[in-house]
């Protein structure tokens, strides 16, 4: 009944008494790191979606400078992205060229 099974009104526990149960408890919401078997899994749970969904952005400019008139741009862009919210592709790039003039 209620939650306490065979224990009729009075608890102990070693852990309790001495405080490793609550120096656990705070390391682990002060550092982030779980101290129990469920908490980890529910942790590395969280992480293995990263693997499973990955996300990659890359952006990159080149600028290639003949003289001081004269100057070439390759600009390439792409993204790999398979957890997307829009029904659109999952990779997408993007190379553009580009000529400076300066007078």
């Amino acid at each position: 009944m209620f939650g306490f099974k065979n224990k009729f009104g009075v608890s102990f526990s070693w852990r309790r008494l001495l405080g490793i149960s609550g120096a656990k408890n705070s390391i682990a919401q002060n550092t982030g790191i779980p101290t129990t078997r469920g908490g980890a899994e529910r942790k590395n749970g969280r992480l293995n979606n990263y693997l499973i969904y990955p996300r990659w952005f890359f952006d990159s400019n080149l600028f290639f400078t003949v003289n001081k008139h004269l100057e070439f741009t390759i600009h390439y862009d792409h993204n790999l992205d398979t957890y997307r919210p829009l029904p659109i592709d999952n990779y997408y790039y993007s190379i553009s060229t580009g000529i400076n003039i300066k007078f």
